[in-house]
C-alpha cells in the first residue's frame, strides 16, 4: 500500500492511491464484506470469472477512464467505476438483501466519495446509481449481484505548483444579514 503522505510520483501512482483509498473506505464501512479489485483475468475451471468468491463481497472495477480537460497541471481522467455487490445464493431474502446492500454502498459513495480528502485528487462522484450486476443466479454460480455505478474526475500525477509566489496574508470575514458590509474593524480574523 502506498503512503498517502508521500508526494505523488506519476499518474499511475495517483491511480493506485485512489483505488487503494476506495478499497480502504469500503472495507472500513463494510467490515464483514470481502473488498477487492475486480479481476476479470482470473477465470475458474469452468471459465467463469471470480468463480471462488467469499461473500458478502464488493469488487471494485474501474471500467473506463477517458482523459478530460485539465483544470490544473495534473492529468485528469473521467473515471467510470462499478462496485460489484455480491451475496451468496443461500442468503435469506436474497432479492431484498442484495438491493439493500447496493443501496448502502450507493449511500456511502454519495456521502464519502472524496476518498482522499485534503489531497484534491478527486471531484465528488456523479451519476451514482445501482443496477442488476453481471454475476447472477445461474445454476452452479452460488451468488447474485447488483452494481453501484458512478463517475468521478480524478486528478493524477504530481502538481508542479509550489506556492513560492504566494505572499502569506491574513483573511478576515464579515457577516451581514442585509447585504451591507460591516466596517473593517468589525471583521473577524478567519485564518
Amino acid at each position: 500500500m502506498t503512503n498517502p503522505a508521500e508526494p505523488m510520483t506519476d499518474t499511475a501512482d495517483g491511480l493506485v492511491r485512489v483505488l487503494e483509498a476506495i478499497k480502504a473506505s469500503l472495507q472500513a464501512k463494510f467490515p464483514l464484506c470481502h473488498v477487492d479489485l475486480f479481476n476479470p483475468a482470473s477465470p475458474d475451471e469452468q471459465g467463469n470469472n471470480n468463480g471462488d468468491l467469499q461473500t458478502p463481497a464488493i469488487l471494485i472495477n474501474l471500467e473506463q477512464m477517458p482523459a478530460t480537460g485539465d483544470n490544473d497541471d495534473r492529468d485528469s481522467i473521467q473515471g467510470r467505476f462499478a462496485l460489484h455487490c455480491i451475496l451468496g445464493n443461500e442468503t435469506p431474502n436474497l432479492a431484498i438483501e442484495i438491493r439493500a446492500m447496493s443501496a448502502a454502498v450507493l449511500s456511502h459513495v454519495r456521502k464519502n466519495g472524496s476518498w482522499l480528502p485534503g489531497q484534491r485528487m478527486t471531484d465528488p462522484p456523479t451519476d451514482i446509481y445501482a443496477i442488476p450486476g453481471y454475476f447472477s443466479s445461474r445454476p452452479n454460480t452460488g451468488y447474485d449481484s447488483w452494481m453501484v455505478l458512478f463517475e468521478q474526475v480524478l486528478h493524477l500525477g504530481p502538481s508542479h505548483w509550489d506556492g513560492s509566489t504566494v505572499r502569506p496574508q491574513r483573511v478576515f470575514v464579515a457577516r451581514s444579514t442585509d447585504g451591507t458590509t460591516e466596517p473593517k474593524q468589525e471583521h473577524e480574523q478567519a485564518i
